[in-house]
C-alpha cells in the first residue's frame, strides 16, 4: 500500500502515517518512548522528525481514523449488537475473572460475526 501524502502542521506537504500505526499511535507522539518512535519511524520508512508533527492537526487524526476504519472494514455497532456482546461477556464473566481474557474473547466473538 503506497504511503499517502498529507499536509504537515505548517501547511507543507509531507508523508502521512500508514494505517498500521492505528494500533500503536498515541495522540501525542512526543510522549511515546523514543525507542518506540524510532522503531515506528524505521518500520514506516518515515524520517524520525516527521513523526513529531503527527496529530497536531485534529483533521489529520480524524482523517486517518476514517482511513483505518475503512481499511480494517470496521463498522459501528448497532444497539442490538451491543446488547448481544453484553450478554456474551456476562456469560463468560461468570466463568472467568481475567479482564484480558474477556477482552480477547470479545474480540474473537466480534471477528467471527
Amino acid at each position: 500500500m503506497p504511503r499517502p501524502q498529507s499536509e504537515g502542521p505548517d501547511g507543507a506537504g509531507g508523508p502521512a502515517l500508514h494505517p498500521a500505526l492505528a494500533r500503536v499511535r498515541p495522540d501525542d507522539v512526543a510522549s511515546a518512548p523514543p525507542a518506540a518512535v524510532a522503531r515506528l519511524s524505521e518500520h514506516l520508512q518515515i524520517p524520525l522528525g516527521e513523526l513529531r508533527f503527527y496529530g497536531e492537526r485534529k483533521q489529520t487524526r480524524t482523517g486517518h481514523r476514517r482511513e483505518v476504519t475503512r481499511y480494517l472494514n470496521w463498522k459501528p455497532a448497532k444497539t442490538l449488537e451491543l446488547k448481544e456482546l453484553d450478554e456474551f461477556l456476562l456469560a463468560r464473566a461468570v466463568e472467568h475473572d481475567s479482564p484480558s481474557l474477556l477482552f480477547r474473547l470479545a474480540c474473537e466473538h466480534l471477528a467471527a460475526r
